[in-house]
């Protein structure tokens, strides 16, 4: 399963309407919305199924996490490969 957030046409979006979890920060500022908030969710769930935490806490209603705090590396919460573990998941590969 994956957490898309609201679907419908990149452009501008009203803040906060999405899972608070999952949410991209742009998203959560309401911003202009494009594809970048779709991988955003993407790589949400796809956290949450590596560690088995959610990337961000939703239960204050008054804050937005992702906007205050970038997320720990995955190995913080589990072990895993070495070359999974020292991999930087942000853009795309180098080599």
């Amino acid at each position: 399963m994956l957490d898309l957030s609201i679907a419908g046409a990149p452009g501008k979006c009203h803040a906060g309407v999405g899972t608070r979890n999952y949410m991209a920060p742009e998203q959560a500022r309401g911003s202009v919305l494009g594809p970048a908030a779709d991988v955003w969710g993407m790589g949400a769930v796809l956290f949450e199924a590596a560690t088995g935490e959610v990337p961000f806490d939703g239960e204050d209603e008054t804050r937005y996490e992702q906007l205050e705090r970038h997320i720990e590396p995955i190995r913080e919460y589990r072990r895993t490969p070495a070359a999974f573990a020292a991999r930087r998941w942000i853009g795309w590969p180098t080599n």
